[in-house]
C-alpha cells in the first residue's frame, strides 16, 4: 500500500493538470521538489502541535495552485490552499464555523488530523479536507451543513474530473466555478453550448477562446 502523501500527491497533480487544461493558468501550478517543500515553510502556518506530523508530511509533498489577487477555484466557491506561500490568510475554517458544525473530525483537537486542501472563497463555499487517519478526502459546505461522502484520493480526483467533463461543474472564469444544479437551466444550457463550441472535453479544446466567451456570463 502506497504512503498517503505519495498517493494524494499523484492524484492532486492529475486533477490540477486537468484544471490547467480547463481554466487555470499553467504557470499557477506548483509541483514540489523531490524532497518536498521546505519543512519550515509548511510549519510556519501552524502553532506548534496544531497539526499531526502526518499532516505536515502530507502538505510538504503535494502540489499547489498559486493564488492571484483572487484564488483560482477548483470547485464551487473553493480555492486551492497554497501552504508554500508566506501568508496570514486563514487556511482552516474559522473557530465559530467549526463550532457550528457537528462533523466529528473537527471536534478532535480542532482538525488536528485534517489537511485542508481547499478553502471557501467567501461566506458561501466548500472546504476540501484529507483525513490522514483514514486517507479519505471529503467536501464540507459549512453554510449549508452539507458533508459529502468520504472518498479515496483517487476516487475524489476522478469524480471531480468527471463532474467537469459532464459540465455538472464548470468555470465561468479561472476564479469562479459554478454547479449546474445551482444555476438557472437556461443559463446552464447557454454555457454548455459555449463549451461544446470550443471542443470540450476533447483534446482540441480551445481554452483561451472558451474563457473569452464565458466572460459574458
Amino acid at each position: 500500500m502506497r504512503p498517503l502523501h505519495e498517493e494524494l500527491a499523484d492524484e492532486l497533480l492529475s486533477l490540477y493538470k486537468f484544471m490547467v487544461a480547463l481554466q487555470i493558468p499553467e504557470e499557477a501550478l506548483k509541483t514540489p521538489p523531490p524532497d518536498g517543500w521546505p519543512d519550515e515553510t509548511i510549519r510556519a502556518h501552524f502553532e506548534p502541535g496544531e497539526k499531526d506530523e502526518a499532516v505536515i508530511k502530507l502538505l510538504r509533498h503535494i502540489p499547489y495552485i498559486a493564488s492571484d489577487i483572487e484564488g483560482y477555484q477548483i470547485w464551487e466557491g473553493c480555492e486551492c490552499n497554497d501552504f508554500t506561500e508566506t501568508s496570514t490568510d486563514c487556511y482552516d475554517p474559522l473557530e465559530e464555523t467549526m463550532d457550528s458544525c457537528d462533523w466529528e473530525p473537527l471536534k478532535v483537537e480542532r482538525g488536528k488530523y485534517l489537511a485542508t486542501l481547499g478553502k471557501s472563497a467567501g461566506r458561501n463555499g466548500w472546504y476540501i479536507f484529507c483525513d490522514v487517519r483514514t486517507s479519505e478526502v471529503i467536501h464540507v459546505d459549512f453554510q449549508e451543513g452539507i458533508v459529502s461522502v468520504k472518498e479515496s484520493p483517487r476516487v475524489f480526483a476522478e469524480k471531480t474530473k468527471k463532474s467537469f467533463r459532464k459540465l455538472d461543474a464548470y468555470p465561468i472564469r479561472p476564479t469562479k466555478v459554478c454547479l449546474a444544479a445551482m444555476t438557472e437551466k437556461d443559463e446552464t444550457s447557454q454555457i454548455r453550448k459555449v463549451f461544446d463550441k470550443h471542443g470540450w472535453p476533447g483534446e482540441s479544446f480551445q481554452k483561451s477562446e472558451c474563457l473569452e466567451d464565458l466572460a459574458e456570463f
